[in-house]
C-alpha cells in the first residue's frame, strides 16, 4: 500500500524539495509558461517558507513528492 500524506516541511528538507521546484520550473518552460522563469522561488525562499511554518512538503513512500507554501491572506 501506498503511504501518502503532507506535513510541514523542515529547513534538512530544502536538498529534496529544490529538484521538485526545479522539475516545475522546467514543466511550466516546457509548456510556454514564463511562471517561475526569472529565478522565484529560489533556496532562500523556500527556506523563509519553512522559517516562517508556511511550507508543507507531499511525502509518497518516505520520499518528497511535492511542496507548497500555504499562506492566507490576499496575494
Amino acid at each position: 500500500m501506498t503511504l501518502i500524506y503532507a506535513r510541514k516541511a523542515k529547513i534538512n528538507d530544502i536538498n529534496k524539495i529544490m529538484p521538485v521546484i526545479d522539475d516545475a520550473k522546467a514543466f511550466l518552460k516546457k509548456a510556454g509558461s514564463t511562471q517561475w522563469q526569472s529565478g522565484y522561488p529560489n533556496e532562500e525562499t523556500i527556506t523563509q517558507d519553512i522559517k516562517k511554518n508556511v511550507g508543507y512538503v507531499l511525502i509518497v513512500d518516505h520520499h518528497v513528492a511535492g511542496y507548497a507554501a500555504v499562506i492566507a491572506g490576499i496575494e
